[in-house]
């Protein structure tokens, strides 16, 4: 259970990954955990996979990428489409983030990485591909 709360952790977290506190993990590990059980059934991760992950590093394996969408998609954050829905993610946040100057710094992350709904990607819905370049665009901000 401790990798699998590290892998969604890692996949979600780095779009806050600047301004993230320990009160914030323990609010949003519990909304990651049962939506990342279900994807792991779904797109199990091989050892290594599990390994780079747990090292906040996006594995190269289709399953991580895809598990990565499934995620993204349970909570809301990816739609049907396989997209950022910008609004959703900045909405969520102001669940969560309500120090001040935390929106702000959220907003312009969300922001910057929405260009990844701009990129051509060859798995259409599936949002897979699209995982990846944001956890990139995510990586490249911090």
């Amino acid at each position: 259970m401790k990798v699998l709360y590290t892998v969604s952790v890692v996949i979600v977290l780095k779009l806050t990954a600047a301004i993230t506190l320990h009160e914030h993990i323990t609010i949003i590990q519990p909304k990651l955990t049962n939506h990342a059980d279900d994807c792991l059934e779904e797109y199990p991760l091989s050892t290594e996979d599990l390994a780079a992950f747990k090292n906040g590093e996006f594995p190269e394996g289709s399953d991580a990428a895809c598990l990565g969408a499934c995620v993204l998609k349970k909570i809301g954050l990816f739609d049907d489409l396989g997209s950022l829905v910008k609004d959703a993610a900045l909405d969520k946040a102001k669940e969560i983030f309500t120090g001040e100057g935390e929106m702000d710094a959220i907003t312009d992350i969300i922001t910057k990485c929405a260009k990844i709904n701009d990129e051509v990607t060859e798995d259409g819905e599936k949002g897979c591909e699209r995982a990846r370049l944001l956890f990139n665009c995510l990586n490249e901000i911090k």
